[in-house]
């Protein structure tokens, strides 16, 4: 529609200017009125700031990460491998102490990541996070509730990706543990075998 358009009756109209708005035609020209479309007038929540997207929730749950990585760290691969070849007849012998708390530790460790993300995502849903990553991911891993609620934080509001790049360290370092690991292992059993040879 333009002014010199054949004549339209009066009312509102799709704004020729583009937009949601309307505009009202008088029959022969547009005039200065305009309407919000229904409900647009509602109030808009807040963008979330740094500090609401890093809750204390999601520091709790990089803390059980790092108690966990502390755990293996702390683990004496030598004594355990000890207690399975000096014990080949006792199927029980696998399980010593410091086995049993790390087995422990992980299993706490992951039930309360997943207490930590719900309370992490309500507390972001309360910041004016539209859908933050769902918390229930935490039961795959939380890592994978890190690495999604990231991304999403970084599409929603623009930061929050901190997470990630902790959730890849744990990673690096997990991998450098089993490495370091394994390759005790190996040593371990080839000392092991020489020693059983001459005695």
């Amino acid at each position: 529609m333009s002014e010199t358009a054949a004549p339209v009756p009066a009312g509102w109209y799709p704004d020729p200017a583009g937009g949601v708005r309307s505009r009202w035609w008088d029959g022969t020209q547009w005039t200065d009125d305009y309407s919000e479309p229904y409900g647009s007038a509602a109030p808009v929540a807040a963008a979330p700031t740094a500090l609401a997207v890093y809750t204390p929730f999601v520091w709790g749950l990089v803390g059980l990460l790092a108690l966990s990585l502390l755990s293996m760290l702390t683990f004496n691969f030598a004594d355990y491998m000890s207690a399975i070849l000096l014990n080949p007849d006792n199927p029980l012998a696998m399980f010593t102490p410091a086995y049993l708390f790390l087995m422990v530790a992980g299993f706490l460790s992951y039930w309360g990541s997943v207490a930590l993300a719900f309370f992490d995502h309500r507390a972001l849903t309360r910041a004016g996070v539209q859908s933050p990553f769902h918390w229930a991911f935490t039961f795959i891993s939380p890592l994978v509730y890190l690495f999604g609620r990231a991304i999403v934080l970084k599409r929603r509001v623009g930061s929050g990706s901190a997470t990630l790049w902790i959730a890849v360290g744990y990673i690096v370092a997990t991998i450098i543990i089993t490495v370091v690991w394994v390759v005790n292992a190996v040593s371990f059993v080839m000392q092991f075998a020489e020693y059983s040879q001459f005695s």
